[in-house]
């Protein structure tokens, strides 16, 4: 990732089942907002730069929440991030995959727990498999090593994020996205 400092890295795989497919290699990644030994200058500079990135940023994004409530501030999250990514949003693993046939999606942003059958990492193989291009976010209110543990089963390891959502992490995590996408 890049300049920001709230994606941790996992320890690296020890077994070929650790290895993720969806578009992303080894062990999950968990997303947080620590952030240690900055001062306000710094601070200052990065929320210019994000904003950079943020005019800059333009894409589809899919969002995967069978909660309607979360949904709702994922999406603004999105929104609220920049006004020129298109937003799709549906709530079960049976819709998403139809969506995405209509036209190519920059990212996927999943909860695990869905709606009828399948879960997320059902979906973010399914993305990895068919459309490798597209990354997947994946989140969840379990919590990291519980994700770890399931995912180390499950054959995809998109990066992770715990629940309850915060649109400030969802907005940092987009900035990184966008610049690595449209460096």
């Amino acid at each position: 990732m890049s300049f920001l400092n709230f994606i941790h890295k996992s320890p690296e795989p020890t077994s070929a089942n650790e290895q993720g497919t969806a578009g992303n290699s080894g062990a999950p990644q968990l997303i947080s907002e620590e952030v240690s030994g900055v001062n306000d200058e710094f601070n200052q500079y990065m929320e210019y730069y994000m904003d950079m990135i943020r005019m800059k940023s333009k894409g589809n994004v899919l969002i995967v929440e069978d909660d309607e409530f979360c949904r709702f501030i994922i999406e603004n999250a999105v929104k609220e991030y920049s006004r020129e990514i298109s937003i799709t949003t549906c709530a079960s693993v049976e819709n998403a995959v139809e969506i995405l046939k209509s036209k190519p999606y920059d990212l996927v942003i999943s909860d695990y727990y869905l709606e009828g059958s399948g879960n997320g990492l059902d979906l973010c193989h399914h993305v990895g498999t068919f459309y490798p291009k597209t990354k997947c976010l994946m989140m969840s209110s379990m919590n990291f090593p519980q994700y770890k543990e399931v995912v180390s089963k499950a054959g995809a390891s998109p990066e992770f994020m715990e629940k309850p959502i915060k649109p400030s992490l969802i907005k940092k995590y987009l900035t990184s996205f966008f610049q690595d996408l449209n460096p």
